[in-house]
């Protein structure tokens, strides 16, 4: 992954600026576009799931 690739005090800075203290897996990703294509999801259209991990909450525009 990306975040492996960094230096380790890049990651842990990275880490903290996330409101839950760790990094998103490719499975996250995976989960939200199995959700997505499921029935359970058939009346949701036009919208931009953000998938990371509450990085976006509080951001200008969202």
């Amino acid at each position: 992954s990306l975040i492996r690739s960094l230096r380790p005090d890049v990651q842990e800075k990275l880490i903290a600026a996330q409101p839950g203290k760790k990094m998103g897996e490719t499975q996250d990703i995976a989960n939200a576009v199995l959700f997505l294509v499921s029935d359970e999801a058939r009346f949701i259209n036009g919208h931009c799931l953000h998938v990371d991990g509450g990085r976006s909450v509080g951001a200008a525009g969202f």
